[in-house]
């Protein structure tokens, strides 16, 4: 897909023949130039890993994936190392010594891209199911109209060719595989499952009632909305009731049980 300030090349930076490495590298400010990848802002790999990748075409994966899965993968290997001396791959020596500042920042500007990309992509609206849709409606009615003297074989050809026209250019038109994967690995509680392999489970963290018991108790500072978790007692099937329970007063009120005592909030 061609970038909007570079028309002429991908913004993924397809095809990807500086990339290719035969082992696994740390990427330093020098290899980062040498690919001609950015090495400050949202994008910056600085401190990653990378490789090895013998493709300029193909996302970097492993290949026991693509055999189970039978499409298109890409593996994303979120953590940042320091450059250290025993593992530099680059003749520059200025990349040593001076990065461990940068690479922690990166990490944390890489992180909120990540967060905020996977929270968009959750609650983004698709325009098919919208406002295209009438649009849609209009034109196919338009259309009848203007073909109906036509014999009934032309007018589903059209019909059909113009349904057709409509998801390619306003919609997503998804291959036979990714359709039999979304279906077979959906579920209703986590709709990024069938398009993410996760090696944790997720759950909420209610941090704001911690930072609030330690402000109330270091510096008087008391927040009278301070969030609560909500949730419904389902111990009585017929009469449910809502409840209201702060976390940090439960974590707080934990036994003095030394398997759990020093037992972390997350």
């Amino acid at each position: 897909m061609p970038s909007h300030h570079k028309p002429s090349e991908c913004k993924s930076d397809f095809p990807r023949n500086s990339w290719l490495v035969k082992v696994s590298v740390f990427l330093c400010e020098g290899l980062l130039k040498q690919m001609g990848l950015p090495i400050r802002g949202r994008r910056s790999k600085l401190g990653s890993m990378h490789g090895p990748m013998n493709n300029e075409s193909i996302n970097g994966t492993h290949p026991a994936m693509l055999v189970a899965q039978r499409c298109n993968s890409d593996v994303q290997i979120p953590y940042r190392f320091p450059i250290d001396r025993a593992f530099h791959c680059c003749d520059r020596e200025d990349c040593l010594g001076k990065s461990d500042r940068y690479i922690i920042e990166a990490a944390q500007v890489a992180q909120d891209a990540q967060a905020g990309y996977a929270c968009d992509y959750c609650t983004k609206r698709q325009p098919m199911a919208f406002n295209e849709v009438k649009e849609c409606c209009k034109g196919h009615t338009t259309l009848a109209a203007n073909i109906a003297r036509e014999p009934v074989n032309k007018q589903g050809k059209r019909q059909a060719i113009r349904l057709i026209n409509d998801l390619y250019g306003k919609g997503i038109v998804r291959g036979q595989v990714e359709n039999t994967n979304l279906r077979a690995y959906s579920k209703k509680n986590d709709v990024t499952s069938a398009e993410a392999i996760m090696t944790a489970g997720t759950v909420g963290f209610y941090g704001r009632n911690y930072v609030d018991v330690v402000e109330a108790l270091q510096d008087n500072i008391i927040r009278p909305n301070s969030t609560k978790l909500v949730e419904v007692d389902a111990r009585c099937h017929k009469n449910g009731k809502i409840t209201f329970r702060d976390v940090a007063f439960l974590y707080g009120q934990r036994p003095r049980d030394k398997k759990i005592w020093y037992l972390s909030p997350y």
